[in-house]
């Protein structure tokens, strides 16, 4: 296949980038401070047989980290990271949850109940996807409810970059300098 391809043990430079692993590692460190992450979390986890949203289930039995717990701490080490390779003393990584009116309150709860997971206060946004009226079949036949009622679905993943932009969040990561969205 094509494409870039980095292994931790050649100490040889890349020849497409040039760089070895290592390198390319201290870079995007280097980076990751004007970096955003966005995780679209708009799914409840019915289809795994779990009754609640899928950022609350454990992600292993020995520690019993659920999956958001687990996206903070990551967080928080690179910010750490970033911290330690550029000096600057306060750099704070934004995480942005796009959620659906099923996960919404859940995930908000969540996040209360774990005081936001050592994140700071405003450091985690929440967008809410909208709701699109569902489709029945392959010919875009419209699902009902009931005799008079369209059944709404929520938008899905596709409508992250639109929310992002339509909160505001493009401008305001724009003018504080976040130069990557993850």
């Amino acid at each position: 296949p094509e494409g870039e391809s980095l292994s931790f043990e050649e100490p040889n430079a890349n020849p497409h980038t040039g760089m070895t692993f290592t390198e390319a590692e201290q870079a995007g460190l280097t980076g990751i401070g004007d970096t955003v992450f966005v995780l679209v979390a708009g799914g409840l986890g019915e289809r795994l047989g779990y009754s609640g949203i899928k950022l609350s289930l454990e992600t292993n039995l020995c520690t019993n980290k659920c999956y958001l717990e687990v996206y903070a701490k990551y967080i928080q080490a690179m910010q750490r990271m970033a911290h330690l390779k550029t000096g600057k003393d306060h750099i704070r990584i934004p995480l942005v949850i796009m959620t659906s009116g099923d996960t919404d309150p859940l995930t908000r709860q969540l996040l209360k109940d774990n005081n936001n997971f050592g994140f700071d206060e405003g450091q985690v946004m929440i967008v809410k996807q909208d709701k699109v009226c569902a489709l029945k079949d392959g010919n875009a036949g419209l699902s009902m409810k009931s005799k008079w009622e369209i059944e709404t679905k929520p938008h899905g993943h596709g409508d992250v970059h639109h929310l992002l932009y339509r909160e505001g969040l493009v401008d305001k990561w724009y003018n504080e300098g976040n130069k990557h969205v993850i």
